[in-house]
């Protein structure tokens, strides 16, 4: 009979990633790697948070027994509109100037950031493969909507919103937001505008084509009488030209 954990993820079956990303998350927490990404409100924002979601996701990416989730958790998920939401609200806390400043000033806080920064990530890996593509349409223009919301009222504030930064960082926050916002844009309109790019139909596409392409040439192997036949072809040449 199966134990009830039978179901549960063994730590020791999972994959080399799963422990690089955790060491990663524990790396990025320690006080010298804080001090550096939260010296600066870009790189807090633009560095640290998609590290900690990348991390996240890699954690649920290198998991290899899914259904340890609990069948709960999976109904949850189904369709992928709840941890979108849950990763959505996560994500926009976090960007509210009086958090921004708590996490810098209270290590308390910074753990709490770093743990749901994570989940966040965690959700949308989980969430996003179960989504149909409406609803992936629908989370693009929200990202960009977002995105540029929040660029734009760090950029045009009159005033400091975070304490622990100044306004020069704040503006330069804004208009890396704009410009993050106007990349991500392009990058989703791209395919649906114009198409995925096509390879050439004569090139190949993976090593088996080219191992197929690039066959060996063969040449017949001379054996001594071909050789000297050669030979004898070419002095006979070269005496009629002297000859001539």
């Amino acid at each position: 009979m199966p134990s009830p954990c039978a179901e549960c993820i063994d730590l020791r079956a999972a994959a080399p990633g799963r422990w690089i990303a955790l060491g990663l998350w524990a790396l990025l927490l320690t006080p010298p790697a804080r001090s550096l990404l939260e010296s600066s409100m870009v790189l807090q924002l633009m560095v640290q948070y998609p590290a900690l979601v990348l991390l996240g996701a890699m954690v649920v990416w290198t998991t290899p027994r899914r259904r340890a989730l609990g069948r709960g958790v999976d109904a949850l998920l189904r369709g992928g509109a709840a941890g979108l939401a849950v990763a959505a609200i996560l994500l926009m806390l976090w960007m509210l100037p009086r958090l921004v400043d708590a996490a810098v000033l209270d290590f308390r806080v910074a753990l709490l950031k770093f743990v749901s920064l994570s989940a966040s990530g965690a959700a949308l890996a989980l969430s996003w493969p179960r989504c149909p593509p409406l609803a992936r349409v629908v989370v693009h223009v929200e990202v960009i909507a977002t995105l540029a919301r929040f660029g734009w009222g760090f950029a045009e504030a009159p005033q400091r919103l975070c304490a622990v930064y100044l306004f020069d960082d704040q503006l330069r926050t804004g208009i890396a937001l704009l410009i993050v916002a106007a990349a991500y844009a392009v990058i989703a309109a791209w395919a649906p505008l114009f198409g995925s790019p096509r390879w050439p139909a004569h090139l190949p596409r993976n090593n088996a084509q080219v191992r197929r392409h690039a066959q060996p040439v063969r040449t017949p192997a001379l054996d001594g009488s071909g050789a000297a036949s050669r030979r004898n072809t070419v002095r006979s040449v070269v005496g009629g030209t002297t000859g001539t």
